[in-house]
């Protein structure tokens, strides 16, 4: 059992964050000259990424209530695992900070998990109190988060590309965002419910979604999300770490204890 946790250090140490937003640093977009670099965060360990990728320019992170506060940034702090007034405001500050961009700028975007919740800004028919309560029942109908995913990017101007929507709108065309993964299924399109990709689900999916698990009336409010081949679909994603790289690395590093970790199911 020893051996077992050593192993579990060894691999947390090597996938650590910021180790691995540094070594990606050097991929960062380029602003024109006179252009800016922006970059914005969020999710879980948003602080942590821009911790290991920091470099000149200014930053919004958005992150739990109990991560760190890097220096240089302006962070917000939502909620989770359902969305406080706080995530509003973290959602339109994200949006609005898209929106004063221009065409000589860059947008560095860090997306790691928990961000549906951390961060929202819902269709204006739709209340905090109709997403807490859509949010509520979707986690307690046992739906995958593939599946939770498309009903929530299908209420939201921030999920399912609504941030690539943003950035593109601005005149932005220099844009990466590196992706910290840490679903089984859907890749860098399913964290944080995909905020600067295309969605590959329709209203269609998400209202049948709602009918299948009894969602509330407001889960029905349904708007289409950014499609792939939308010009606004601009933004090359770069996952730094995900579960096969994880169960990789602890296979790499299972001899040197002593131990046979055949990677399967990944």
């Amino acid at each position: 059992m020893r051996d077992l946790l050593a192993l579990y250090d060894d691999v947390v140490r090597a996938l650590d964050a910021r180790a691995l937003a540094r070594a990606a640093s050097a991929r960062a977009p380029r602003p024109a000259p006179g252009g800016r670099l922006v970059v914005l965060g969020l999710g879980k360990v948003a602080a942590e990424l821009y911790e290991g990728a920091r470099g000149e320019g200014e930053a919004l992170l958005v992150v739990p209530p109990d991560a760190p506060s890097p220096a240089g940034a302006r962070v917000l702090r939502g909620s989770h695992p359902l969305p406080d007034a706080g995530s509003i405001a973290a959602g339109e500050a994200l949006l609005a900070a898209a929106a004063v961009l221009g065409p000589d700028d860059a947008a560095l975007l860090l997306i790691s998990g928990g961000g549906s919740s951390l961060a929202e800004a819902p269709h204006p028919d739709l209340s905090l109190a109709d997403l807490r309560a859509v949010n509520q029942a979707l986690l307690s109908s046992g739906a995958p988060i593939e599946e939770m995913n498309c009903v929530r990017a299908h209420l939201s101007r921030l999920k399912g590309g609504g941030l690539a929507r943003a950035l593109h709108a601005a005149g932005v065309r220099r844009a990466l965002a590196f992706v910290a993964v840490d679903v089984p299924i859907g890749g860098v399109r399913a964290v944080s419910s995909g905020p600067a990709i295309a969605d590959e689900t329709t209203c269609a999916d998400a209202l049948a979604l709602a009918r299948k698990y009894g969602l509330p009336p407001a889960a029905t409010r349904v708007r289409e999300t950014l499609k792939p081949g939308d010009p606004a679909d601009f933004i090359e994603h770069e996952a730094l770490c995900d579960l096969r790289s994880a169960a990789q690395e602890a296979a790499r590093r299972a001899p040197l204890r002593m131990l046979d970790s055949p990677v399967r199911g990944t």
